[in-house]
């Protein structure tokens, strides 16, 4: 089965009724429920989800899960959870939500609380795509110490549609349980994923073909730089069917390789068989395909071709249900719909080119030993040119032909054909690199005016032409904001769309360096991308991800006046133990010119979550490095 329904929340409260195992009655409240006013494990939460409960049963086949969430509002910011989405899989009529409840118990102003109901008339149903709906609904009267409580009820046709179990959301959690009949003749197996700090509690009743899982006191998971999906870092338990019983009453193991599912989607009409060899309306790609030099160029031809007369409804997908010719009539269509048409597209032209199964990096990890669907949430184009690989995405709008996109960096692809399948790790020769040159002079009055040209190739080019693209005007405010004290005078940049060339980015700026008496500090980490460590909380629940190798090299001349003391910092190298990253600063002064060389590399792209520290401490030593001034003393 494709992707399904996947949890909105979790729950928080710190009560004896909770820790004791008793469920509250729906919308009664406790004194103490209402007087929460933070949460002691996750103080900085906007809201806190007081119970996240799910009972799933047996019902002639069907999997019939009653749901039931509970949650304290805490500041004006967690109003927003009083707007509820709860998603489904409606394709083939596969999921119905029934029998919506919710209600909200508000202070009037006065310390006088009101229950307040939802009415059915404000519950509605959006279709996001061919497989799946939203029910919708916003809760009355929700304000900041609201206490919320509401409650469905899922139908899935059969067992099949029994997924995950998360404990853990961006909000913190109290408690969160999951009660799982199992059905008669199946064996599911099932695996606790989660921090050896937070305990979990498994009741099997093995009578009843039943089992319960139990978490508490778990904080919430939210951004963290450079993170990689975080689906695959909340704390959870996965299903997986293990077993049936077959017609002849025997236990018949369940399991499906990587050749089987090739050769299901490549015969699939809504996959493989949905190719087709012609479509009208060509001739302008083919002359332009025509007058291409070499097959790179004809690739890059057909590749922009799409993207430029192709839109992205916004939505993921794997297969084409209504086929692509239609998405090339409506010239619109979902991710897997627009990158199967790549495909198509490349076909015509003869290009050895295949659909491929991808998850990016903030969707989450592929299972290599075991064939999940839903564990890809969309197609991209493959193609082998030459025995080099490229892969392309139609939505990726600023991404040329020769880069991997970023989003696919350090995942797993899949790549389906019947005779040339292949699952592997999608990586890139490519690297972040990056070149700042500066020259400036610094005045009497303590000001540094100069320019610098920053140079960027590869994924630095294809990272900055996507800025400058998006940001447009705003992206010298963001600039300036990198840059604190710095004044830009002029902007420039070459070419954003030949990729053939490096980016090149021109800045005339001044900077005044607030001159204390006669000494001046002089900031020389400048453009550099490196003035701030990202990494400052005590706590890391998902591994590092950059993605790509990075190497930033800087060069500066700094002139300085010619009767001015300085004292300069002593030249240094930082390096870790691994010597996967370090960072080397060196100073000279030659008459009155300061040359500084700064060398920043990072050779490994990613850090497991208990690499933490060891990362965060070198960034903490990098950037003290890097703001260590240059002391010049002015004459008087």
């Amino acid at each position: 089965m494709r992707k399904l329904f996947s949890a909105c929340f979790l729950s928080f409260i710190f009560f004896l009724s909770h820790a004791q195992g008793n469920i509250p009655e729906f919308g009664i409240f406790s004194a103490d429920e209402i007087d929460l006013k933070k949460c002691s494990f996750d103080e900085h939460a906007s809201a806190v989800i007081l119970l996240d409960r799910a009972v799933s049963n047996y019902d002639e086949g069907r999997l019939v899960t009653s749901r039931r969430i509970r949650l304290k509002i805490l500041d004006d910011k967690g109003k927003e959870y009083g707007n509820v989405r709860i998603r489904f899989y409606s394709g083939d009529d596969f999921e119905f939500i029934h029998n919506i409840r919710a209600i909200s118990y508000s202070d009037n102003g006065n310390g006088q609380y009101t229950l307040n109901s939802l009415s059915n008339k404000s519950i509605y149903t959006q279709k996001e795509d061919n497989y799946y709906s939203s029910m919708r609904f916003a809760i009355p009267n929700v304000k900041s110490g609201s206490l919320i409580d509401y409650e469905y009820e899922s139908i899935k046709k059969h067992y099949g549609g029994l997924r995950r179990w998360d404990f853990q959301s961006e909000l913190p959690v109290m408690k969160s349980c999951y009660d799982l009949e199992i059905p008669p003749n199946r064996e599911f197996a099932y695996q606790v994923l989660k921090n050896q700090a937070f305990p979990v509690t498994i009741r099997p009743d093995n009578e009843r073909g039943r089992i319960y899982f139990e978490m508490k006191y778990i904080p919430g998971l939210r951004f963290e730089p450079y993170m990689d999906a975080v689906r695959d870092h909340l704390q959870r338990v996965e299903f997986q069917l293990s077993g049936y019983v077959n017609a002849f009453g025997d236990m018949q193991n369940y399991l499906q390789n990587w050749k089987a599912v090739a050769s299901d989607l490549d015969s699939d009409s809504d996959f493989g068989k949905a190719f087709k060899k012609d479509f009208a309306g060509l001739d302008e790609l083919k002359i332009k395909v025509r007058s291409a030099s070499n097959e790179e160029q004809k690739l890059s031809v057909i590749y922009n071709y799409t993207r430029d007369h192709l839109t992205w409804n916004g939505y993921y997908g794997i297969y084409a249900m209504d086929g692509l010719k239609d998405v090339w009539d409506k010239k619109s269509g979902h991710a897997g719909e627009l990158n199967l048409l790549l495909v198509n597209l490349l076909r015509i032209f003869d290009f050895e080119a295949y659909p491929m199964l991808v998850a990016e990096r903030d969707y989450g990890k592929i299972d290599t030993t075991y064939p999940y669907l839903e564990k890809f949430n969309k197609t991209v184009a493959y193609v082998n040119l030459s025995g080099k690989y490229h892969i392309l995405d139609v939505t990726e709008k600023f991404i040329p032909v020769n880069i991997v996109p970023y989003s696919l960096l350090n995942t797993y692809g899949f790549v389906v054909d019947r005779k040339n399948f292949r699952l592997f790790r999608i990586t890139s020769d490519k690297t972040y690199n990056m070149l700042v040159d500066l020259q400036a002079t610094l005045d009497d009055l303590g000001i540094l005016k100069g320019n610098a040209t920053m140079t960027g190739m590869d994924y630095a080019r294809q990272h900055f032409s996507g800025k400058i693209k998006k940001e447009d005007k705003k992206y010298v405010q963001q600039l300036i904001e990198s840059n604190p004290g710095i004044d830009i005078e002029q902007f420039s940049y070459n070419e954003l769309d030949d990729f053939s060339k490096p980016l090149i980015q021109q800045v005339s700026f001044k900077h005044d360096m607030n001159k204390d008496g006669n000494f001046v500090l002089l900031n020389y980490n400048l453009f550099s991308g490196l003035s701030k460590n990202p990494f400052t909380a005590d706590i890391r629940f998902t591994n590092i991800d950059f993605g790509y190798p990075i190497l930033i090299n800087i060069h500066e001349e700094i002139t300085i006046p010619a009767n001015a003391t300085v004292e300069i910092p002593k030249n240094k190298t930082l390096v870790t133990p691994q010597r996967n990253i370090s960072i080397s600063r060196e100073i000279i002064k030659e008459s009155n010119v300061l040359r500084i060389r700064i060398r920043f590399h990072q050779a490994a792209t990613s850090f497991l979550k208990h690499e933490y520290d060891l990362v965060k401490g070198f960034y903490n030593e990098m950037v003290t490095l890097l703001n260590e001034p240059v002391v010049i003393k002015l004459a008087k």
